[in-house]
């Protein structure tokens, strides 16, 4: 059964290479898309996501904050941060310290690979 995944970016064509990427991974991956984080809290409380790529440069909510909502109602759901400029230590930044894991864009499949990877505990086929 595919894992529900949900990316959150604002921009049409970074979703549309984000779905792209994931699509092409070796786990199997159920993906849909939110444009806002409005789209997106909605989207997370009817439906059972298992991932969320989250682009930490939203407008309205930012991605800190969006995660923080997120792990509010579901604490179960792991979160990916994507940025462009991943500061150092960022990752560990309390307000970010819930996220499963942080690509630094542009990213490549076999970064997204190692994320899912670490989710699913084990090494995908092939």
């Amino acid at each position: 059964m595919p894992t529900q995944v949900l990316i959150v970016e604002e921009s049409e064509s970074l979703r549309s290479i984000v779905r792209k990427i994931l699509t092409a991974s070796r786990f199997e991956l159920d993906v849909h898309e939110a444009a806002d984080s409005t789209d997106a809290l909605t989207q997370l409380r009817n439906s059972s996501y298992g991932i969320v790529f989250l682009d930490y440069n939203m407008p309205g909510l930012n991605g800190a904050d969006i995660l923080l909502g997120i792990k509010r109602e579901r604490p179960d759901i792991a979160i990916v941060i994507m940025t462009s400029s991943l500061k150092r230590g960022a990752s560990g930044r309390p307000h970010l310290s819930g996220a499963l894991g942080f690509l630094k864009k542009p990213f490549y499949p076999a970064d997204v690979d190692a994320i899912l990877e670490r989710y699913f505990g084990l090494h995908g086929p092939g």
